[in-house]
């Protein structure tokens, strides 16, 4: 029988972070998030699942599309660094997305550009500024080889 005791380990928000390769003033780390952090899932299928007579046939994707959710803060200047950036060129390259906990491997993501911007609440009562990264997560290796 198994420890049911199992330790089961810490998270540490302030690991969390976004790394680009081609414009490194642009990443971002804990000290530049509102306190939501960095998110970010995939927005297509891993595989389809095409229905046969008695099954399913599998096709395995290469690549998801993923979305990164990114609060940072208005109050510092790596927000006027991204604004110029969406008026420059959205297309950022490389990125690499650091998780909040030690178990899990950096996640590397390409072909990634800004994609939009939520409205700012200009009231005094809201400090963040968020994007939506989107991005090329390659998966199923295997169908290479």
């Amino acid at each position: 029988m198994s420890n049911p005791n199992l330790p089961l380990g810490t998270l540490n928000r302030l690991l969390a972070s976004v790394s680009f390769t081609e414009f490194p003033s642009l990443n971002i780390t804990a000290s530049y998030l509102g306190k939501a952090g960095i998110k970010f899932k995939p927005t297509t299928p891993s595989s389809l699942q095409i229905p046969a007579m008695v099954g399913l046939v599998t096709s395995l994707e290469p690549y998801q599309t993923v979305e990164i959710t990114i609060p940072m803060l208005k109050t510092t200047g790596l927000a006027s660094a991204y604004k110029n950036q969406i008026e420059t060129n959205c297309l950022l390259g490389d990125i690499s997305v650091t998780p909040d906990a030690v178990t899990l491997s950096t996640y590397s993501f390409d072909e990634c550009s800004i994609t939009a911007w939520e409205g700012l609440d200009l009231s005094g009562t809201n400090a963040e500024f968020v994007i939506t990264l989107t991005a090329r997560y390659q998966i199923n290796s295997i169908n290479w080889g």
